[in-house]
């Protein structure tokens, strides 16, 4: 699978990364060109694949990644794709640093570390209400539940990457969160009014993706 700069293995188990979500990545890098003073730290929460982890790290450089996935074979699938681009992940100056573990709580056990340090946190996290079907058939027939399904409303895991990037970033640090079309700003259930209500960010605005679709939010931690 082709995503931005790389290519990937992806098979049973894992999402197949989606031209949507190299927009996330891009904001994430934009924030860092503007904002850098030295190494940086990022963080992607529900890792899956690794595409987005090992993106980061490549293009952004001199760059420390970690990223965060339950799904064991998810999981193993983003092993395999730190270790085949493991030279270019070197040669840009980077870390990649891959935790199996829940995003639920994961700011008090796998990344407590990190608390206050990190620069950008991204996340594709599941969330497809349980009840309904994606738009695109392929995704519907092909992608694993536990890579779409959120909840009942679809905003279990959002709500989880929320509250750990509100303890991991640092003050005016960048969580991207990428979102299904009908969760932006006049969604019933909408993403950018979910960051506003669990507090701690600023600046939080819904953007569209290529097609003109509500895709991902921004919003700067306070």
């Amino acid at each position: 699978a082709a995503f931005r700069r790389i290519e990937i293995a992806v098979g049973p188990g894992v999402l197949t990364p989606r031209p949507e979500t190299e927009l996330v990545v891009d904001a994430a890098l934009k924030h860092v060109a503007s904002h850098r003073d030295g190494r940086v730290r990022m963080v992607d929460l529900c890792s899956g694949s690794a595409a987005m982890t090992v993106s980061l790290a490549i293009e952004a450089g001199d760059a420390d990644v970690w990223g965060l996935e339950f799904v064991d074979p998810a999981f193993q699938w983003g092993l395999r794709t730190r270790e085949d681009l493991q030279l270019a992940i070197v040669a840009a100056g980077s870390s990649v640093e891959l935790l199996q573990g829940d995003v639920r709580g994961c700011e008090a056990r796998e990344l407590v570390g990190l608390g206050g340090t990190v620069d950008v946190v991204v996340s594709n996290p599941p969330y497809v209400p349980i009840h309904a079907v994606p738009r695109d058939p392929e995704v519907h027939a092909h992608e694993p539940a536990e890579a779409l399904y959120g909840g009942e409303d679809g905003m279990l895991f959002v709500d989880a990457v929320v509250q750990a990037a509100a303890v991991l970033l640092k003050p005016n640090g960048l969580l991207v969160i990428e979102h299904g079309d009908v969760q932006g700003e006049d969604g019933e259930v909408s993403v950018p009014r979910r960051v506003r209500e669990l507090g701690g960010f600023q600046h939080v605005v819904d953007h569209l993706d290529l097609a003109g679709r509500p895709r991902y939010t921004t919003a700067i931690r306070r």
